[in-house]
């Protein structure tokens, strides 16, 4: 309880601490001759592309207040600023192509050095290896592991990495999880690496679910995969899941020089240039037109303007 109290605290002096920055951060643009209304743009920017990043993995807007968020509400913000930049002049600068020309080049997502996702495949080209999860699966790449998700089938992949402690791949994955009752322990090849592999059973969201962990070495480590499979899954899941495992494999030289994050790229709109035409050749992988929109603070309905920069992501 007296943890939960000094949360609640520190998350509403943070929140106050945020609205001031945002005072303040206004005089401090308008005394530096930029306009005002820039601040209330780029956080409504900010807002949508939590709304679609939310859209995109299934749950609902990020935007909802949350009474233990450290930020207030995105949408908040929004307004707050907004009112407050009309009480100064409605004049100054914006540097809105100087900054696209700034940004230019600059990777968009996930680095090489952090490891990427291309549609289904997580590329580490630092590390060199990469792998391929079943279609319709969300990656999402956190410090320490790989997350793939799939809302529809109610299974998971967790993949990391851990020290071999000089273990044989059946011995690791058998002291693994001491406090669990596992099962079919096997041991295999990946792509002419020793392995090995094992399962129990367990509850994941509600469901009786089956737990298979795989350990492949890797060099002096061990890489991992977790993958949460749901009782009486169809066939067709369990062999998509299981060909993850073996997907896994090194990169070779020459992929390592040429498997490369997605970067930001610049174009001046023609006459004939759509946001549909444009962000169907943007590398997005889903909500294409969306995220073309969002990351050129574009109106839905808004269209491109000839002879104007824009930026894409390839």
């Amino acid at each position: 309880a007296l943890g939960t109290g000094a949360n609640l605290y520190l998350s509403s002096y943070s929140r106050g601490q945020e609205n001031e920055a945002d005072t303040l951060g206004l005089r401090y643009m308008t005394r530096g001759q930029y306009n005002p209304n820039a601040m209330s743009s780029f956080l409504y920017s900010l807002q949508r592309q939590s709304d679609l990043d939310a859209k995109a993995a299934g749950r609902n807007s990020t935007s909802a207040f949350s009474y233990f968020s450290t930020h207030p509400a995105t949408g908040e913000r929004v307004s707050k600023t907004r009112a407050e930049a009309q009480a100064y002049a409605q004049t100054g600068e914006v540097g809105r192509d100087d900054h696209l020309n700034t940004i230019a080049g600059m990777t968009y997502g996930d680095s090489a050095e952090q490891g990427f996702a291309r549609g289904n495949r997580f590329y580490h080209p630092a590390l060199g290896f990469t792998f391929e999860v079943p279609e319709g699966f969300a990656i999402t790449n956190q410090p320490s592991q790989v997350v793939a998700t799939s809302a529809q089938t109610g299974s998971a992949i967790i993949f990391d990495m851990a020290a071999s402690q000089g273990m044989a791949p059946a011995t690791y994955v058998q002291n693994w999880v001491k406090d669990r009752n596992l099962q079919d322990i096997e041991s295999i090849t990946v792509n002419g690496m020793p392995a090995a592999t094992g399962s129990f059973s367990g509850i994941v969201q509600g469901r009786a679910t089956t737990i298979r962990l795989v350990a492949i070495r890797y060099g002096d480590k061990f890489v991992r995969f977790q993958i949460a499979i749901p009782q009486n899954a169809p066939a067709s899941l369990v062999t998509a899941l299981k060909q993850t495992t073996y997907s896994f494999r090194s990169l070779s030289q020459s992929e390592r020089g040429s498997v490369r994050p997605l970067s930001i790229k610049l174009f001046t709109a023609r006459a004939g240039d759509t946001v549909t035409s444009r962000a169907q050749q943007s590398g997005f992988d889903d909500y294409k037109a969306e995220r073309f929109r969002v990351l050129n603070g574009l109106a839905p309905n808004e269209e491109l303007q000839n002879g104007v920069l824009y930026k894409t992501v390839q």
